[in-house]
């Protein structure tokens, strides 16, 4: 099917995949999916979703609060259960796309993170491909110029803010981001666009579908939001 705006152009969600068993949507930034210890306080995509669809849906694996993309909900519990143990067991090929500080190389990030709340490191996983650089004359701490990337990266572990904290780690943390960022970048972009928001997004999912395992592929575009971004740091849309 085509994507779809749900309830018309001013929805927050685009619809980009529907079938008997799951929906697939596009997430905007600034919604969790549902209610928990680290989400308090809504928008929630689970009771607006529900909503627009008029069906229950359930949640299969979560996206962070600021990062935009492709979130999948199963519209039953079968079809819920098979879906969570595909991403439980890293059957899912994930694919997210970062505007970043910096110049960074190709590479494969292999450095084990720590799960939310303290615990044993664990390992974690994220390939990284330069899709595209820029340089704007915009003066940032002792650089009269500042240098961002457009990324794709591949995820091949799902621990809490891997990308984030995977990027922030190699020196190239993503604009928008104040937990791991860069407060100078983030300001300027924030000044010079008039945007700020976390450059994130899962662009990309290719999932065992829960009726006969075959491989369904899902993109997500970017939104207006990321558009902009790109778009005013000369890195394409």
């Amino acid at each position: 099917m085509s994507a779809v705006d749900l309830g018309g152009v001013d929805s927050p969600f685009r619809l980009l995949h529907r079938d008997a068993r799951l929906v697939v949507i596009r997430k905007p930034p600034g919604w969790a999916v549902h209610r928990s210890d680290q989400a308090r306080s809504g928008p929630f995509v689970l009771p607006a979703l529900r909503d627009a669809l008029g069906t229950a849906v359930f949640p299969v694996h979560r996206l962070d609060r600021p990062t935009a993309g492709a979130l999948v909900l199963a519209l039953d519990t079968d079809a819920q259960r098979a879906l969570s143990a595909a991403f439980a067991e890293r059957r899912v090929a994930k694919t997210y796309q970062a505007v970043v500080r910096g110049w960074p190389v190709a590479q494969v990030v292999d450095r084990p993170l720590r799960p939310l709340g303290g615990g044993d490191l664990q390992a974690a996983e994220t390939a990284v491909h330069v899709l595209a650089v820029s340089e704007q004359p915009w003066p940032v701490g002792r650089f009269p110029s500042a240098r961002f990337a457009r990324l794709r990266c591949e995820p091949a572990t799902g621990r809490w803010h891997q990308i984030r904290r995977h990027l922030a780690g190699i020196g190239h943390p993503i604009i928008g981001d104040v937990r791991h960022g860069d407060r100078h970048h983030n300001h300027l972009v924030e000044a010079r666009l008039d945007l700020h928001r976390l450059g994130l997004w899962a662009c990309e999912l290719v999932l065992p579908h829960p009726d006969d395992g075959r491989p369904l592929r899902v993109t997500c575009p970017a939104d207006r939001g990321l558009h902009r971004l790109l778009a005013g740091l000369g890195l394409g849309v």
